[in-house]
């Protein structure tokens, strides 16, 4: 199933006439479902079996998952699933240990008028939330950096590609270095401290920016202070991983 980047939840009459196409939606990247669509797509694991779906809701879809986030916890849950894929990459690629840090580098603010003209304006250039140490991350997005080390070898190697492939993350150049670094497929194994440099900017905004379109409809869309306080910045995001490999005494 293909799913859209926003999934508006509205009364049974709002989505009929958005599918029907009696007006036309700000961004061929919304839909727009009834209530009762919505649940259906709980049921089909698609939406958080926990949540309590309602009229109003937005949702939008995960970088890496076919699932939808709530945007009230879409930077949360973003930042968390990220370092949660790249440590379980790095363990199966034979990392003994993983660390990182993290940075809010600049916060922009974003408006929007009813013709869809989009202005930024940096109010941050530093970063309201500035740096996070590893102590910080792991506390704030209960991950945790310690592993048990496993084997390394053909098969692991093979699994962490197909990993990275199915959370759309083989096509991101940082992380397709990491496993240029550990390719031992064809002999191109190093074994050191890997400093990788992951930039979340993409991966936080660009959804966010879609979904910040539904402002342009005031009279069809009600949309409560927290959804514009959301979708009215835009900020630029990193985080560091220091990976540390050791050596190689596995190959299958």
């Amino acid at each position: 199933m293909s799913l859209k980047p926003i999934l508006r939840v509205e009364v049974d009459e709002v989505a009929y006439q958005a599918t029907h196409g009696f007006f036309k939606l700000p961004d061929a990247n919304i839909q727009v479902c009834s209530l009762k669509a919505a649940e259906q797509l709980q049921q089909d694991q698609l939406l958080p079996s926990n949540a309590q779906i309602q009229i109003g809701d937005t949702w939008i879809k995960s970088p890496y998952d076919d699932k939808y986030i709530s945007i009230y916890d879409y930077e949360y849950v973003v930042i968390k699933d990220k370092i949660n894929h790249i440590i379980h990459i790095a363990e199966l690629l034979g990392a003994k240990s993983c660390d990182f840090d993290a940075a809010w580098e600049e916060i922009e603010s974003r408006t929007i008028d009813v013709e869809g003209h989009v202005n930024y304006k940096v109010i941050d250039a530093q970063g309201s939330l500035k740096k996070l140490n590893s102590d910080d991350i792991q506390t704030r997005y209960n991950v945790t950096a310690e592993r048990i080390q496993g084997p390394f070898n053909v098969h692991t190697f093979e699994e962490a590609e197909k990993y990275a492939k199915k959370h759309f993350l083989w096509s991101d150049s940082d992380v397709f270095s990491l496993f240029q670094s550990r390719d031992i497929k064809n002999d191109l194994v190093y074994d050191k401290k890997n400093v990788v440099t992951i930039e979340m900017s993409n991966d936080l905004n660009k959804n966010l920016e879609i979904a910040a379109k539904l402002q342009m409809m005031p009279a069809r869309f009600s949309l409560d202070a927290r959804f514009k306080e959301i979708t009215n910045k835009r900020v630029k995001f990193r985080i560091k991983f220091i990976i540390d490999f050791t050596t190689v005494t596995s190959i299958v």
